[in-house]
């Protein structure tokens, strides 16, 4: 029947039965049809590190073009994509830990180079130094997965480099004043995103599963994330993923055959764990669910996250 949930559990506690029991008996409650989060007024604060003029130093393996086919216009890109390193806008980009300063041990792709051989493909990536040395950058050019990086740039010079913004149009200024307002689904229906059912009860504070509740912290980190979601550029940054995917593959991908997590939530020690997800559904149109994956791929950050202006 539709709508059933077979649940599976060994356990000795005659409380956690009867609890499991009683929910059984009972319907759960509807998942809300909005998803509407209180907006949170942040307050941003100067960290030391941001006192210290940014500096990078580079360690470059040019060998890695020379098996591309057109190694030598690699090359070239190569050169340009250096030069074009502007270390204070990638200052004010950089991702933030939770006291604000510029996440150490952090790293980000700006660049890829080539079709990539057994999905690796040459990479030009910069990685942070202990906070200590912060705000101080490593250059470096490497073999990479380039979906398997959280921090992947390649598609947003404009966090890196002295490149334009893009401009916004009417209806992603009608989408983030939305968003200010923390009217997440009214924001996300402009461009045709749904939002799963799993989605809506987690942000509401409900559990996305029967018999099985959500940690509290998941909740809040969903909502977290809701908060800073950028629908404008959703679409597109799947699109550039199904493309990557047709170049890679033989056979086309079919809409709804994957998937990308936007994260993992945080406590879990399992290979496959739960996260926020984006993917095209069977028709083709974008949604927002909760998956569970063991896939290191990520959707790239600034396609589903709010960056600086």
């Amino acid at each position: 029947m539709a709508g059933e949930v077979i649940h599976h559990e060994v356990s000795c506690n005659p409380g956690r039965f009867a609890h499991l029991l009683h929910e059984w008996r009972i319907a759960p409650d509807a998942a809300p049809e909005q998803v509407t989060i209180q907006a949170m007024a942040c307050t941003p604060s100067l960290a030391e590190t941001e006192a210290r003029a940014p500096s990078m130093d580079q360690d470059l393996n040019l060998g890695l073009l020379d098996q591309l086919a057109d190694a030598q216009q690699a090359l070239e890109r190569l050169k340009a994509d250096v030069a074009a390193v502007d270390l204070m806008r990638l200052l004010q980009s950089w991702p933030r830990d939770d006291r604000g300063r510029p996440a150490a041990r952090t790293t980000a792709i700006l660049a890829a180079y080539g079709p990539a051989t057994r999905k690796r493909q040459p990479c030009l990536l910069v990685r942070s130094v202990m906070q200590s040395k912060m705000p101080y950058w490593q250059l470096r050019l490497s073999s990479e997965f380039l979906y398997n990086c959280r921090h992947q740039w390649s598609d947003a010079r404009w966090l890196w480099s002295p490149a334009e913004l893009p401009k916004d149009s009417a209806l992603e200024r009608k989408a983030r004043n939305l968003m200010a307002q923390g009217k997440v689904s009214e924001a996300c229906a402009l461009y045709g995103i749904e939002l799963h059912e799993r989605v809506r009860r987690l942000a509401a504070g409900q559990s996305f599963q029967r018999f099985s509740p959500a940690p509290e912290a998941w909740g809040q980190e969903l909502r977290a994330a809701l908060l800073q979601l950028a629908p404008w550029r959703l679409t597109a940054g799947l699109q550039r993923i199904q493309e990557h995917l047709i170049q890679a593959n033989r056979k086309p991908p079919q809409p709804g055959s994957w998937e990308r997590k936007l994260f993992w939530f945080s406590g879990q020690r399992q290979q496959a764990r739960w996260g926020p997800g984006v993917r095209f559904d069977k028709e083709g149109n974008p949604a927002l669910d909760l998956i569970v994956t063991a896939s290191n791929e990520h959707f790239p950050e600034p396609d589903w996250k709010q960056q600086p202006r």
